[in-house]
């Protein structure tokens, strides 16, 4: 069957953002990662339209560097903290660590309304920022992966 592993990194941001932070340079080969954009709801939870627009493109990066393939290889996936995600894609030690151990391919998702995955083109009125929920972020992240999911998990 589908084994599916994924690792919801929160913790390791704070480690992150400090080593960026010291100016410390990227730690991770990335060659072979691929920037890829999707086409995310700003709303998933009501059918009215939004005044300001229904979608945004929301950025991932796939890593493919240890994934070895087919039914069994695990995917994990970092849902993204409140930065731009190469700061993340570079310095979370943790994924890239047991990516090669298990494996497994690396997804990581930028979170929304941060680097260029900007809803209403990056405003930040009340109204425009009424999206940036925490119940909004996170179904956020389950539709990206089942994204990628379609194409790579089976």
């Amino acid at each position: 069957g589908l084994m599916l592993l994924v690792f919801i990194v929160t913790a390791a941001a704070a480690v992150a953002a400090t080593v960026a932070a010291a100016g410390m340079p990227a730690v991770q080969d990335l060659s072979s990662c691929n920037v890829k954009y999707f086409t995310q709801n700003v709303n998933h939870f009501g059918f009215a339209p939004v005044p300001l627009g229904n979608t945004f493109q929301q950025r991932y990066f796939v890593c493919w560097q240890h994934w070895q393939g087919g039914s069994t290889s695990p995917v994990f996936f970092y849902t993204g903290n409140e930065a731009n995600v190469e700061l993340y894609l570079n310095q979370t030690g943790l994924m890239w660590e047991n990516a090669a151990k298990f494996g497994a391919l690396l997804v990581f998702a930028e979170h929304r309304y941060f680097g260029e995955s900007l809803p209403f083109n990056g405003r930040e009125d009340p109204a425009s920022m009424a999206f940036l929920t925490s119940d909004q972020v996170l179904l956020k992240g389950i539709v990206v992966f089942l994204f990628v999911c379609m194409f790579v998990c089976v």
